[in-house]
This record gives structure tokens, C-alpha cells and sequence, in this order.
């Protein structure tokens, strides 16, 4: 039997050589990091016959369970046959298969957010329209504000939606920060000095459409203008078709997104999105929201809870 060794930058260009080279039937048989490099270990369908996993990697019968799982939540089927390789032991249930993927994901996928306690940061939420950014920013507001006792500052820089200078007015007030309002570079470093003493300064942008490209580059303009570092955080729905996601990612790559906050997650029936994001754009995964209460609906993006959610538990409620 010849194995094949396949190695790229990302996880799913390997997988993607392997299908190309060796046929959509390939069977994978390991995969890891190495070097920050993905390495694919594969063998083409017609010399598989016979093969067996060595003793210290998983059981041929892990791949079917794990397989099936992440088929049901609607992820690619190479890369779920991939975390289902990766993933170690012979879980036979839904306990035992979510805490092998968890290990899965942890090696292929990354998970990051900043140091909200140390330091001084400031981030600008954008992503497409409808994907919950000033509800989502009022959250981090409110638990670093409230919970951590840091000094927070908000900048709105939406000032297209009908309604969404009031919104992000009564979420100031009512968690108690203040609130600056910006339009262009000059308006916004004003803003930005008038919060030069916050630990944590918060920016609201107006959500576009991913082929708004325009309001895209001008908005990058913006929000680099100022001597501060403002590091992007990139908002997708985790109801967003896959289909979606690569225009979505392409459009908004002109803000330089630092990390990914998948939304929503508490309404999508499939959580494939949540890995298809992180896939099409390579940023790690930083936050998830689970519904509506603040601040208590946001959540860090962890293995464990992802892995729990594509295995099908009831963990977001």
C-alpha cells in the first residue's frame, strides 16, 4: 500500500490535493501540525483494502460515528472525515465522540481573543448587515465594564441605519460608558483622544453588504487613520450559507481582520458555519453569542463547547 503525504499552510488546501490527486474516495489516515504546517497522511481507495490504523491512533470505527455527526450539522465531507481521523479513541457516544473532537478541533483549528485584562485595546466590530454587531459589542461592553470593573469607551460609526445611533445610546447609558460619534478621520480622532484614558475602546461600524467594496476600503481607511492600533473583529452568522462565506471574508479582508465572532449560534439548526468561517478566512475563532441577554450571551470559543454543538448537544441555552 503507498501513503501519500500531503503538506500546506492551511488544513483544507492538504485535503483539497488529496481529494484532487487521489480521488474523493481517498482514505485519510492522519493528519497534524507540524512547523505551522498542515501535514495529510492519505492512500488512494483502490490500496485502502485491508488497511488498519496503528495501535496508538484511532479505530477505524471512530470515523463512521464522528462521520455521521458532523455530516448531520452540514460541514464539507473531506474535512469532516478529517477531524473524524484526528480524532483519538473509539467514542461510542455522543459524550465520548464530543470529547474526541474537541481534541480534533483543537489541533486544526484556532481558538484566540485578547487579554481584555491587561493593557489597553481597541477593537472595531464589522461584518455583514443583520449579523448582530452593536448587540454583540454592547455585551463585551457590559462584562468588561461590569463584570471586570475596567473602563470601557464606545465609538458609533453607523450613521446609515435608521435607528442605530438610539440603540447604541440606550446600551451606553444603561451600562454606564461613554459614548463618542465619528463619520471620517477627523471626527474619529477626536473621538479617540476624548477616550484616550479607556482600557477597552469599543467601535461600531455600520454593516454593508459584501459587495459594498467602496464602503469597505473607506471604512479601513478610517479606522487606521489614528495612532492607536485598532484590531478588527469580524462578525458571521452562524446561520450564513457556506456558499457566502468566502465573498463575505474576501470583501471584508480590506479591514484586516484579526479575529472571527461567529453569531447567532443559538438559532442556526447546523453549526457547520462556525468551522467554514474560520476555514475561508484562516483568522481564529474568538467569541461566540448564544442569544440575546447581556452580557451573559457571549461566550468564548473554546474546543469543547464547538465540538459539543457539532456533536449535537444542547449546550447553547
Amino acid at each position: 500500500m503507498r501513503e501519500h503525504l500531503y503538506t500546506a499552510s492551511r488544513m483544507e488546501t492538504a485535503v483539497a490535493r488529496v481529494r484532487r490527486e487521489l480521488g474523493d474516495d481517498a482514505l485519510i489516515l492522519s493528519s497534524r501540525r507540524r512547523d505551522g504546517r498542515c501535514e495529510v497522511r492519505a492512500v488512494a481507495a483502490e490500496h485502502a483494502r485491508g488497511w488498519r490504523e496503528p495501535a496508538q491512533g484511532p479505530e477505524p470505527r471512530t470515523e463512521p460515528l464522528l462521520s455521521r455527526l458532523l455530516a448531520k450539522n452540514g460541514l464539507e465531507p473531506s474535512l469532516a472525515r478529517l477531524l473524524a481521523a484526528s480524532s483519538p479513541g473509539a467514542p461510542r457516544t455522543l459524550r465520548e465522540a464530543s470529547e474526541a473532537l474537541a481534541t480534533a478541533l483543537r489541533e486544526h483549528v484556532a481558538f484566540e481573543r485578547p487579554d481584555l485584562d491587561e493593557g489597553r485595546h481597541v477593537i472595531a466590530f464589522a461584518g455583514p448587515t443583520g449579523v448582530g454587531k452593536t448587540t454583540t459589542l454592547a455585551k463585551l461592553a457590559a462584562e468588561v465594564a461590569l463584570v471586570r470593573q475596567r473602563r470601557v469607551g464606545l465609538i458609533t460609526l453607523d450613521s446609515y441605519r435608521v435607528g442605530a445611533l438610539a440603540q447604541i445610546e440606550a446600551f451606553a447609558e444603561l451600562i454606564g460608558v461613554p459614548l463618542e460619534s465619528a463619520r471620517d478621520e477627523r471626527t474619529f480622532e477626536r473621538a479617540m483622544r476624548r477616550l484616550a484614558d479607556a482600557d477597552l475602546v469599543l467601535i461600531d461600524t455600520a454593516g454593508r453588504a459584501p459587495r459594498d467594496k467602496a464602503a469597505l476600503l473607506r471604512l479601513a481607511e478610517i479606522l487606521h487613520c489614528t495612532s492607536d492600533t485598532v484590531d478588527v473583529n469580524l462578525l458571521i452568522s452562524a446561520a450564513t450559507r457556506t456558499s457566502e462565506l468566502d465573498e463575505i471574508v474576501d470583501r471584508h479582508a480590506a479591514l484586516l481582520p484579526k479575529w472571527l465572532t461567529v453569531t447567532k449560534v443559538d438559532e442556526a439548526r447546523q453549526h457547520d458555519a462556525v468551522v467554514a468561517a474560520h476555514v475561508a478566512s484562516g483568522r481564529p475563532l474568538a467569541w461566540l453569542t448564544t442569544g440575546q441577554r447581556v452580557p451573559e450571551d457571549l461566550e468564548d470559543a473554546t474546543p469543547e463547547r464547538l465540538a459539543a454543538a457539532l456533536c449535537g448537544e444542547e449546550v447553547f441555552q
